[in-house]
């Protein structure tokens, strides 16, 4: 489920990644409102349970290759920093 939708986000950040070869900021509560996680969920289980499953299976099946890593304000998450690529 999370790997479909990752995977069209994914394809609509291509270019903008591509071209700026910069990572696109996704907030948290725009990850959590796109997957359709339960709100109770924090980070590290939005990362162990959605994430990381879901970029695993993309890149098996897929062209893209996705990486992230997390930006904080404090000592919390608030956003990842996405970057997508297209490997041949």
């Amino acid at each position: 489920v999370y790997s479909w939708r990752i995977y069209e986000i994914a394809q609509s950040w291509l270019k903008e990644c591509n071209k700026n070869n910069k990572p696109v900021l996704w907030h948290l509560t725009d990850i959590k409102h796109a997957l359709q996680v339960p709100d109770t969920y924090r980070y590290q289980e939005i990362r162990r349970r959605a994430l990381e499953p879901a970029i695993i299976e993309i890149k098996k099946i897929s062209n893209l290759e996705i990486s992230f890593s997390p930006k904080k304000k404090g000592r919390s998450i608030v956003a990842l920093e996405v970057f997508v690529k297209e490997f041949k």
